[in-house]
């Protein structure tokens, strides 16, 4: 019950996000800017869009095609955590000109307010594209 009740909460927190939110992480650093949102597919009482972003530019009719023009190098990602992201959703953050981009699961975000994201963790421990 705990669980669904999280879960609940964390989905309305979701739906707030939109491309272009700036990312901070838990040491209030910036990580970079919202560049594309997979919510979760577990949970179909309780539909959600697909995917919030540049979706014109993603494929989500099937797993791989989904995955591969979001990471930029497929290889990097193991299949265990392939099927976590599709499964869980994640947040795509570009890191900017010089920075790295990087991959949020939904579950390591903390809050979202009305133009920022803050999650739960550093930016190192980020999923590093």
């Amino acid at each position: 019950m705990t669980t669904q009740f999280r879960r609940n909460s964390n989905q309305d927190m979701i739906t707030q996000i939109n491309e272009g939110m700036v990312v901070y992480d838990c040491q209030d650093r910036r990580v970079g800017v919202v560049e594309f949102v997979k919510f979760t597919d577990e949970d179909t009482s309780t539909p959600l869009p697909d995917a919030v972003g540049r979706i014109d530019n993603y494929s989500t009719e099937s797993f791989w095609g989904g995955l591969t023009t979001v990471f930029d190098d497929p290889d990097d990602i193991s299949d265990t955590m392939r099927s976590r992201l599709v499964r869980e959703g994640y947040l795509r953050i570009d890191g900017g000109f010089l920075a790295p981009d990087r991959i949020a699961l939904l579950d390591q975000i903390a809050d979202v307010n009305h133009d920022a994201v803050t999650l739960t963790v550093t930016r190192d421990e980020l999923i590093l594209l």
